[in-house]
């Protein structure tokens, strides 16, 4: 999932195509849950965080909203919290600022941060270039009007936070959202640190939805990989052996 989400702007292949991408197949699966979430309890405000750095929250963030903008044309906005090292601007190729930052610091309006993606029913909110620490603009009370007018605008909101264990600035944006998912990386995250992140949550721990397992493929053994036998052969696979469990 290295490619850039912009490769939906730059390719002439219908949107359809991606639909059917083995990625994408996984992440409607992991909406299919959200979406969930959402009609039994009125969830729409999502965050996507992990443990520590590099486990890979910010793609499956930018991957999420793609899923929730194309499979059922949800009205969704992916808001790139992560002041301190962002990343969701490289990947749809927008400007870094104006943001969320500057929102939260009241210097322009909700609106006026709102970007445009190659999805029509997906909008971007980029960092921005904060003028405080981070963890002061999330201890803002403006903060809670801000997410208020998202729920107004928008049926999905999707926020990729900032790891919880190096920085405060995750706790504190955990107070305003609906639902949480713990991105970890196989083969990389260790269970300790996982679980220390897991119980600084522990105030908001009601809101944890889950795990969502990383670079899955790579720690596991060749055979469970489709790669190895390449997407279509793969299909084929699963299709013949379920005609020979229905005998």
């Amino acid at each position: 999932m290295k490619t850039s989400v912009a490769k939906f702007k730059k390719s002439a292949k219908p949107l359809g195509y991606y639909l059917e991408t083995p990625e994408l197949n996984e992440f409607k699966r992991l909406f299919n849950r959200l979406h969930t979430e959402k009609q039994k309890h009125g969830t729409k405000v999502f965050m996507i965080t992990s443990a520590m750095m590099s486990e890979g929250k910010s793609t499956v963030a930018a991957y999420l909203a793609v899923t929730s903008a194309l499979y059922q044309s949800t009205e969704t906005v992916l808001v790139d919290c992560d002041l301190r090292r962002p990343v969701i601007h490289r990947h749809y190729e927008l400007p870094l600022q104006p943001g969320i930052a500057e929102v939260l610091s009241r210097e322009l309006d909700l609106s006026a941060a709102i970007k445009p993606s190659a999805l029509p029913h997906l909008k971007i909110i980029t960092a921005g270039k904060p003028n405080q620490t981070p963890a002061e603009l999330f201890s803002l009370t403006h903060l809670q009007s801000v997410v208020d007018e998202m729920r107004e605008k928008f049926s999905i909101i999707i926020f990729d936070a900032p790891p919880i264990i190096p920085v405060s600035d995750t706790l504190l944006l955990s107070n305003f959202v609906d639902g949480i998912l713990i991105v970890v990386k196989a083969g990389k995250s260790q269970k300790r640190v996982t679980q220390r992140a897991l119980d600084m949550l522990q105030t908001n721990s009601d809101k944890i939805l889950g795990v969502v397992v990383n670079n899955l493929r790579s720690a596991l053994p060749y055979y469970y990989d489709h790669r190895y036998y390449g997407y279509k052969y793969y299909r084929q696979i699963e299709n013949a052996n379920a005609k020979r469990s229905d005998h």
